[in-house]
């Protein structure tokens, strides 16, 4: 009996480690339990932060792509006004240097009309004071033909009176 104290000793003893391995998996179990409920309930904000995250990937994405299209098509309008402004500046330099040929045409035709004006002012100048002088003289021998005149007349009139007399 001393065997069958003993078996039963000992299989008490086991049955008493196997419940104390039990309780004790199944506090590990609740434990373990605890922490997969924790961590599922800290995945959902997670989860939502990452589906917020992917959203605003998408429409970051998206807006990236818009605005790399609206850039292109602002650098191709910047393209067409500088063409456009190099073809106007080009055209305004001829026209700039057309005007300043013509300019310098015109400034030297000036200056010779100037010169022919002056050569003609000093002829006219010229010939004006030989006027006056002939006028002058003219004028002078109109005075001494009249005097002349004059003095015919008297002694005419002198002439016929002494004749009639």
């Amino acid at each position: 009996m001393d065997r069958s104290k003993r078996e039963s000793e000992r299989s008490a003893a086991q049955l008493g480690e196997r419940f104390a391995a039990a309780d004790e998996a199944a506090t590990k179990l609740g434990t373990l339990q605890r922490t997969l409920f924790d961590l599922q309930a800290s995945q959902v904000p997670l989860e939502l932060a990452r589906d917020k995250l992917q959203r605003e990937n998408e429409a970051l994405t998206s807006q990236n792509a818009w605005l790399d299209a609206e850039l292109a098509s602002k650098a191709e309008e910047l393209r067409k006004v500088k063409q456009e402004t190099a073809k106007e500046v080009a055209s305004l330099r001829s026209a700039n240097e057309e005007a300043a040929a013509k300019l310098a045409e015109t400034e030297a035709t000036l200056a010779r009309v100037r010169a022919e004006s002056e050569r003609r002012a000093l002829a006219v100048e010229t010939a004006s004071a030989a006027l006056r002088d002939e006028q002058q003289k003219g004028a002078e021998a109109c005075r001494a033909l009249e005097a002349t005149v004059s003095a015919e007349q008297r002694a005419a009139r002198l002439a016929a009176e002494v004749l009639l007399l």
